[in-house]
Protein backbone atom coordinates (compact mmCIF):
# COMPACT_ATOMS: atom_id res chain seq x y z
CA UNK A 1 0.00 0.00 0.00
CA UNK A 2 1.37 2.87 -0.99
CA UNK A 3 2.16 6.30 0.97
CA UNK A 4 -0.61 8.18 -0.74
CA UNK A 5 -3.06 5.36 0.15
CA UNK A 6 -2.42 5.97 3.55
CA UNK A 7 -3.22 9.07 2.82
CA UNK A 8 -6.36 8.29 0.98
CA UNK A 9 -7.79 6.13 4.04
CA UNK A 10 -7.36 9.00 6.94
CA UNK A 11 -9.24 11.41 4.71
CA UNK A 12 -11.90 8.71 3.92
CA UNK A 13 -12.12 8.26 7.60
CA UNK A 14 -12.20 12.09 8.38
CA UNK A 15 -15.00 12.79 6.13
CA UNK A 16 -17.26 9.52 7.20
CA UNK A 17 -16.87 10.61 10.73
CA UNK A 18 -17.55 14.40 10.32
CA UNK A 19 -20.73 14.01 7.82
CA UNK A 20 -22.14 10.77 10.11
CA UNK A 21 -21.91 12.80 13.90
CA UNK A 22 -23.55 16.33 12.32
CA UNK A 23 -26.65 13.77 10.78
CA UNK A 24 -27.27 12.03 13.71
CA UNK A 25 -26.08 14.60 16.20
CA UNK A 26 -29.83 15.50 17.86
CA UNK A 27 -30.24 11.75 18.79
CA UNK A 28 -26.55 12.03 20.45
CA UNK A 29 -27.62 15.69 22.34
CA UNK A 30 -30.74 13.79 23.81
CA UNK A 31 -28.90 9.91 24.76
CA UNK A 32 -26.19 12.44 26.69
CA UNK A 33 -28.94 14.44 28.65
CA UNK A 34 -30.80 11.62 29.50
CA UNK A 35 -27.84 9.42 30.90
CA UNK A 36 -27.41 12.06 33.35
CA UNK A 37 -30.56 11.99 35.13
CA UNK A 38 -30.41 10.87 38.00
CA UNK A 39 -33.45 11.45 39.74
CA UNK A 40 -31.99 14.80 41.07
CA UNK A 41 -33.37 17.97 40.72
CA UNK A 42 -30.25 19.80 39.73
CA UNK A 43 -29.81 17.15 36.90
CA UNK A 44 -33.59 17.60 34.83
CA UNK A 45 -32.69 18.48 31.59
CA UNK A 46 -34.24 20.63 28.89
CA UNK A 47 -35.85 17.91 26.61
CA UNK A 48 -35.96 14.64 28.91
CA UNK A 49 -37.48 15.37 32.27
CA UNK A 50 -40.70 16.96 31.34
CA UNK A 51 -41.38 14.06 29.90
CA UNK A 52 -40.81 12.21 32.73
CA UNK A 53 -44.19 11.57 34.31
CA UNK A 54 -44.41 10.91 38.34
CA UNK A 55 -45.09 7.61 37.84
CA UNK A 56 -41.65 6.99 36.85
CA UNK A 57 -39.37 9.76 38.13
CA UNK A 58 -35.72 8.40 38.30
CA UNK A 59 -35.69 8.38 42.15
CA UNK A 60 -33.78 5.75 44.38
CA UNK A 61 -35.09 2.10 44.33
CA UNK A 62 -37.11 2.70 41.15
CA UNK A 63 -35.36 0.13 39.10
CA UNK A 64 -38.42 -0.80 37.11
CA UNK A 65 -38.89 2.49 35.80
CA UNK A 66 -35.55 3.01 34.86
CA UNK A 67 -35.94 -0.41 33.13
CA UNK A 68 -38.96 1.15 31.06
CA UNK A 69 -36.80 4.11 30.08
CA UNK A 70 -34.20 1.83 28.83
CA UNK A 71 -35.99 -0.19 26.77
CA UNK A 72 -36.42 -3.08 28.73
CA UNK A 73 -40.02 -3.02 28.82
CA UNK A 74 -40.98 0.03 26.65
CA UNK A 75 -42.48 -0.50 23.32
CA UNK A 76 -40.64 0.95 20.29
CA UNK A 77 -43.59 3.34 19.76
CA UNK A 78 -43.43 4.24 23.33
CA UNK A 79 -39.75 5.13 22.84
CA UNK A 80 -40.36 6.60 19.42
CA UNK A 81 -42.80 9.12 20.76
CA UNK A 82 -39.90 9.71 23.61
CA UNK A 83 -37.14 10.63 21.17
CA UNK A 84 -39.77 12.92 18.73
CA UNK A 85 -41.64 14.72 22.16
CA UNK A 86 -38.02 15.43 23.27
CA UNK A 87 -36.82 16.97 20.04
CA UNK A 88 -40.01 19.23 19.88
CA UNK A 89 -39.55 20.01 24.21
CA UNK A 90 -36.16 21.48 22.86
CA UNK A 91 -37.09 23.32 20.30
CA UNK A 92 -39.49 24.86 22.11
CA UNK A 93 -37.26 25.96 25.46
CA UNK A 94 -33.95 26.78 23.38
CA UNK A 95 -35.18 26.98 18.97
CA UNK A 96 -33.96 24.93 16.79
CA UNK A 97 -30.23 25.81 17.03
CA UNK A 98 -30.90 23.91 20.69
CA UNK A 99 -30.92 20.37 19.06
CA UNK A 100 -27.53 20.78 17.37
CA UNK A 101 -25.97 22.33 20.38
CA UNK A 102 -22.28 22.11 20.76
CA UNK A 103 -22.35 20.69 17.11
CA UNK A 104 -19.29 21.72 15.47
CA UNK A 105 -17.30 20.72 18.60
CA UNK A 106 -18.55 17.29 18.37
CA UNK A 107 -17.96 17.21 14.51
CA UNK A 108 -14.39 18.73 15.04
CA UNK A 109 -13.98 16.04 18.00
CA UNK A 110 -15.25 13.13 15.99
CA UNK A 111 -13.27 13.99 12.66
CA UNK A 112 -9.79 14.32 15.07
CA UNK A 113 -10.24 11.04 16.50
CA UNK A 114 -11.12 9.24 13.57
CA UNK A 115 -8.48 10.82 11.56
CA UNK A 116 -5.42 10.56 14.22
CA UNK A 117 -7.37 6.56 14.84
CA UNK A 118 -7.06 5.59 11.16
CA UNK A 119 -3.59 6.74 10.74
CA UNK A 120 -1.91 4.83 13.31
CA UNK A 121 -4.01 1.78 12.79
CA UNK A 122 -2.40 1.83 9.43
CA UNK A 123 0.96 1.31 10.91
CA UNK A 124 0.19 -2.24 12.47
CA UNK A 125 1.29 -5.25 9.88
CA UNK A 126 -1.94 -7.12 10.50
CA UNK A 127 -3.80 -3.80 8.87
CA UNK A 128 -1.59 -3.28 5.71
CA UNK A 129 -1.92 -6.65 4.77
CA UNK A 130 -5.57 -6.55 3.84
CA UNK A 131 -5.75 -3.42 2.14
CA UNK A 132 -4.33 -2.82 -1.58
CA UNK A 133 -4.48 0.76 -3.73
CA UNK A 134 -7.40 -1.05 -5.75
CA UNK A 135 -9.46 -2.57 -2.32
CA UNK A 136 -12.35 -0.34 -1.13
CA UNK A 137 -11.77 -0.50 2.32
CA UNK A 138 -9.52 -2.78 5.01
CA UNK A 139 -9.86 -6.85 4.24
CA UNK A 140 -8.95 -9.52 5.81
CA UNK A 141 -6.33 -11.89 4.19
CA UNK A 142 -7.31 -14.85 2.48
CA UNK A 143 -4.83 -16.77 4.78
CA UNK A 144 -6.47 -15.70 8.20
CA UNK A 145 -9.41 -18.07 7.11
CA UNK A 146 -6.93 -21.23 6.86
CA UNK A 147 -7.83 -22.31 10.61
CA UNK A 148 -9.29 -20.43 13.56
CA UNK A 149 -5.64 -20.52 14.57
CA UNK A 150 -4.62 -18.61 11.68
CA UNK A 151 -7.50 -15.91 12.07
CA UNK A 152 -6.85 -15.56 16.09
CA UNK A 153 -2.96 -15.07 14.91
CA UNK A 154 -4.10 -12.22 13.04
CA UNK A 155 -7.31 -10.94 14.71
CA UNK A 156 -5.23 -10.91 18.21
CA UNK A 157 -2.83 -8.06 17.04
CA UNK A 158 -5.21 -5.91 15.30
CA UNK A 159 -7.26 -5.57 18.60
CA UNK A 160 -4.42 -4.80 20.28
CA UNK A 161 -2.46 -2.47 17.90
CA UNK A 162 -6.20 -0.88 17.33
CA UNK A 163 -6.98 -0.35 21.24
CA UNK A 164 -3.47 1.27 21.44
CA UNK A 165 -4.37 3.64 18.05
CA UNK A 166 -7.41 4.25 20.44
CA UNK A 167 -5.61 4.92 23.90
CA UNK A 168 -2.83 7.25 22.02
CA UNK A 169 -6.05 8.96 20.86
CA UNK A 170 -8.05 9.31 24.16
CA UNK A 171 -5.24 10.96 25.53
CA UNK A 172 -5.20 13.44 22.45
CA UNK A 173 -8.55 14.05 22.47
CA UNK A 174 -9.74 14.13 25.81
CA UNK A 175 -10.17 17.75 26.47
CA UNK A 176 -12.72 18.10 23.07
CA UNK A 177 -14.81 15.30 24.46
CA UNK A 178 -15.64 17.02 27.87
CA UNK A 179 -15.87 20.20 26.40
CA UNK A 180 -18.36 19.00 24.09
CA UNK A 181 -20.14 17.00 26.62
CA UNK A 182 -20.49 20.41 28.59
CA UNK A 183 -22.11 22.34 26.11
CA UNK A 184 -24.54 19.75 25.36
CA UNK A 185 -25.72 19.86 29.17
CA UNK A 186 -25.77 24.23 29.42
CA UNK A 187 -28.71 25.54 29.95
CA UNK A 188 -27.73 28.52 27.80
CA UNK A 189 -26.07 30.67 30.65
CA UNK A 190 -22.63 29.07 29.29
CA UNK A 191 -22.54 29.70 25.93
CA UNK A 192 -19.23 29.67 24.24
CA UNK A 193 -16.45 27.54 24.07
CA UNK A 194 -14.15 29.63 25.62
CA UNK A 195 -16.74 30.49 28.75
CA UNK A 196 -16.79 26.35 29.04
CA UNK A 197 -13.04 26.50 29.47
CA UNK A 198 -12.63 29.08 31.93
CA UNK A 199 -15.69 27.33 34.11
CA UNK A 200 -13.90 23.64 33.46
CA UNK A 201 -10.90 25.46 34.73
CA UNK A 202 -12.29 27.51 37.52
CA UNK A 203 -13.90 24.18 38.97
CA UNK A 204 -10.15 22.27 39.14
CA UNK A 205 -9.02 24.81 41.65
CA UNK A 206 -7.10 26.22 38.42
CA UNK A 207 -5.01 23.32 37.31
CA UNK A 208 -6.52 23.30 33.56
CA UNK A 209 -4.92 19.57 32.96
CA UNK A 210 -6.97 18.21 36.08
CA UNK A 211 -9.83 20.15 34.20
CA UNK A 212 -9.50 19.30 31.14
CA UNK A 213 -8.34 16.00 31.58
CA UNK A 214 -11.49 15.35 33.99
CA UNK A 215 -13.01 11.42 33.09
CA UNK A 216 -10.13 10.48 31.08
CA UNK A 217 -10.31 7.10 33.01
CA UNK A 218 -13.30 6.63 31.67
CA UNK A 219 -12.50 7.72 28.16
CA UNK A 220 -9.54 5.25 28.42
CA UNK A 221 -11.53 2.27 29.35
CA UNK A 222 -14.12 2.86 26.38
CA UNK A 223 -10.95 2.29 24.57
CA UNK A 224 -11.21 -1.65 24.85
CA UNK A 225 -14.70 -2.04 23.89
CA UNK A 226 -14.29 0.38 21.22
CA UNK A 227 -10.94 -1.32 19.33
CA UNK A 228 -13.66 -4.08 18.47
CA UNK A 229 -15.59 -1.69 16.29
CA UNK A 230 -13.16 -2.10 13.27
CA UNK A 231 -12.05 -5.94 13.78
CA UNK A 232 -15.79 -7.00 13.72
CA UNK A 233 -16.56 -4.54 10.89
CA UNK A 234 -13.95 -6.03 8.61
CA UNK A 235 -14.47 -9.56 9.81
CA UNK A 236 -18.08 -9.50 9.14
CA UNK A 237 -17.97 -7.60 6.05
CA UNK A 238 -15.20 -10.17 4.77
CA UNK A 239 -17.16 -13.31 6.03
CA UNK A 240 -20.00 -11.53 3.78
CA UNK A 241 -18.06 -11.12 1.15
CA UNK A 242 -16.97 -14.43 0.84
CA UNK A 243 -20.16 -15.77 1.00
CA UNK A 244 -21.46 -14.03 -1.80
CA UNK A 245 -18.23 -14.63 -4.05
CA UNK A 246 -19.06 -18.46 -3.61
CA UNK A 247 -22.25 -18.29 -4.37
CA UNK A 248 -23.54 -18.34 -7.94
CA UNK A 249 -24.35 -14.71 -7.87
CA UNK A 250 -24.02 -13.30 -11.49
CA UNK A 251 -22.99 -10.20 -10.46
CA UNK A 252 -19.93 -11.34 -8.39
CA UNK A 253 -17.50 -11.72 -11.41
CA UNK A 254 -18.80 -8.70 -13.24
CA UNK A 255 -17.92 -6.45 -10.11
CA UNK A 256 -14.57 -8.58 -9.58
CA UNK A 257 -13.45 -7.52 -13.11
CA UNK A 258 -14.49 -3.36 -12.73
CA UNK A 259 -12.57 -3.45 -9.42
CA UNK A 260 -9.81 -4.97 -10.97
CA UNK A 261 -9.17 -7.00 -8.03
CA UNK A 262 -9.33 -10.93 -7.00
CA UNK A 263 -12.61 -10.22 -4.24
CA UNK A 264 -15.27 -8.02 -5.44
CA UNK A 265 -16.33 -4.58 -3.43
CA UNK A 266 -18.57 -4.75 -1.26
CA UNK A 267 -22.54 -4.56 -1.60
CA UNK A 268 -24.45 -1.78 0.33
CA UNK A 269 -25.87 -4.20 2.40
CA UNK A 270 -22.91 -6.06 3.16
CA UNK A 271 -21.42 -2.69 4.99
CA UNK A 272 -24.81 -1.69 6.50
CA UNK A 273 -25.06 -5.06 8.03
CA UNK A 274 -21.58 -5.58 8.82
CA UNK A 275 -21.25 -2.18 10.66
CA UNK A 276 -24.34 -2.23 12.61
CA UNK A 277 -23.74 -6.00 13.69
CA UNK A 278 -20.31 -4.79 14.67
CA UNK A 279 -21.88 -1.40 17.00
CA UNK A 280 -24.46 -3.45 18.64
CA UNK A 281 -21.53 -5.50 19.89
CA UNK A 282 -19.55 -2.87 20.90
CA UNK A 283 -22.32 -0.84 22.71
CA UNK A 284 -23.73 -3.80 24.97
CA UNK A 285 -19.85 -3.18 26.71
CA UNK A 286 -19.40 0.53 25.74
CA UNK A 287 -22.66 2.18 26.96
CA UNK A 288 -22.29 1.32 30.70
CA UNK A 289 -18.68 3.19 30.58
CA UNK A 290 -19.81 6.00 28.46
CA UNK A 291 -23.24 6.71 31.11
CA UNK A 292 -19.94 6.86 33.91
CA UNK A 293 -17.83 9.29 31.57
CA UNK A 294 -20.59 11.83 30.69
CA UNK A 295 -21.64 11.52 34.38
CA UNK A 296 -18.21 12.57 36.05
CA UNK A 297 -18.01 15.29 32.77
CA UNK A 298 -20.97 17.04 33.76
CA UNK A 299 -20.77 20.25 35.04
CA UNK A 300 -23.10 19.71 38.35
CA UNK A 301 -21.10 16.45 38.98
CA UNK A 302 -19.64 18.01 41.88
CA UNK A 303 -22.86 19.76 43.48
CA UNK A 304 -25.29 18.49 45.38
CA UNK A 305 -25.71 15.63 47.91
CA UNK A 306 -25.18 13.08 45.13
CA UNK A 307 -21.60 13.57 43.15
CA UNK A 308 -20.07 11.61 40.71
CA UNK A 309 -16.28 12.63 41.17
CA UNK A 310 -14.44 9.77 39.67
CA UNK A 311 -14.98 6.55 37.98
CA UNK A 312 -15.41 4.02 40.99
CA UNK A 313 -17.64 6.42 43.13
CA UNK A 314 -19.97 7.12 40.28
CA UNK A 315 -20.12 3.30 39.51
CA UNK A 316 -20.65 3.06 43.02
CA UNK A 317 -23.15 5.69 43.14
CA UNK A 318 -24.84 4.56 40.23
CA UNK A 319 -25.09 1.06 40.81
CA UNK A 320 -26.53 1.83 44.65
CA UNK A 321 -29.47 3.93 43.18
CA UNK A 322 -30.48 3.20 40.55
CA UNK A 323 -28.93 -0.99 40.07
CA UNK A 324 -27.49 -2.11 36.99
CA UNK A 325 -30.26 -0.84 34.88
CA UNK A 326 -28.82 2.72 35.91
CA UNK A 327 -25.74 1.80 33.78
CA UNK A 328 -28.26 1.31 30.61
CA UNK A 329 -29.72 5.07 30.98
CA UNK A 330 -30.57 6.08 27.09
CA UNK A 331 -29.33 2.79 26.10
CA UNK A 332 -32.75 3.16 23.66
CA UNK A 333 -31.74 6.31 22.51
CA UNK A 334 -28.12 5.14 22.09
CA UNK A 335 -28.76 2.69 19.90
CA UNK A 336 -30.91 4.55 17.73
CA UNK A 337 -28.41 7.02 17.23
CA UNK A 338 -25.00 4.81 17.63
CA UNK A 339 -26.02 2.17 15.14
CA UNK A 340 -27.04 4.08 12.39
CA UNK A 341 -24.50 6.63 12.86
CA UNK A 342 -22.00 3.17 12.39
CA UNK A 343 -23.66 2.28 9.12
CA UNK A 344 -23.48 6.03 7.90
CA UNK A 345 -20.26 6.07 8.51
CA UNK A 346 -18.65 2.90 6.87
CA UNK A 347 -21.25 3.56 4.04
CA UNK A 348 -19.63 7.35 3.47
CA UNK A 349 -16.24 5.82 4.35
CA UNK A 350 -16.33 3.78 1.51
CA UNK A 351 -18.14 5.84 -0.78
CA UNK A 352 -15.00 8.20 -0.51
CA UNK A 353 -12.62 5.41 -1.08
CA UNK A 354 -14.53 4.41 -4.26
CA UNK A 355 -14.86 8.24 -5.59
CA UNK A 356 -11.07 8.47 -4.70
CA UNK A 357 -10.03 5.24 -6.62
CA UNK A 358 -12.45 6.41 -9.54
CA UNK A 359 -10.60 9.47 -9.92
CA UNK A 360 -6.97 8.21 -10.17
CA UNK A 361 -8.39 5.87 -12.43
CA UNK A 362 -9.88 8.21 -14.55
CA UNK A 363 -8.32 8.49 -18.21
CA UNK A 364 -6.02 12.03 -18.56
CA UNK A 365 -7.38 14.92 -20.17
CA UNK A 366 -5.50 18.09 -21.82
CA UNK A 367 -6.56 21.47 -20.81
CA UNK A 368 -9.91 19.74 -19.25
CA UNK A 369 -10.98 17.89 -21.94
CA UNK A 370 -10.02 14.35 -23.08
CA UNK A 371 -7.79 14.06 -26.25
CA UNK A 372 -10.36 13.46 -29.46
CA UNK A 373 -9.31 10.77 -31.77
CA UNK A 374 -6.79 8.51 -29.35
CA UNK A 375 -8.83 6.17 -27.25
CA UNK A 376 -8.24 6.97 -23.31
CA UNK A 377 -4.71 5.08 -22.00
CA UNK A 378 -5.75 2.41 -19.68
CA UNK A 379 -5.54 3.18 -15.63
CA UNK A 380 -3.19 1.92 -13.93
CA UNK A 381 -2.49 1.25 -10.64
CA UNK A 382 0.10 3.11 -8.50
CA UNK A 383 2.81 1.67 -6.77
Amino acid sequence: MSHRAQWEYTAAAQTAAAGSTLVLYPLDLIKVRLMTMDGTAARHRNGVAPHMSSSSSLTAGSHGAVADVVGGTASWHRRRWFILSSCRSIIQIEGARGLFRGAGLSVASSTASWGIYTSLLQLQPAAKEGTSSTAQSFRVPDRAWRSPSAFAGWFAPLYVWSTLSWTTTAFMTTPLWLLKTRMQLEDGSQQGLRNHVRRAIAEANGNAFRALWRGFPAQLALCFPSALNVPIYMTTLAWLCRRSNASSDPSSQSRKEANGDSRAPPLAWQITASSAAAKFCVLLVSHPIMVLKVRIQDPTSSTGIVQYNNMRGALRTTLAREGVFGLYKGFAVGLAQSAPRNVLYFQLFEASLRLVSAFRSAPPERGGVAEKGNPPAPATVPD
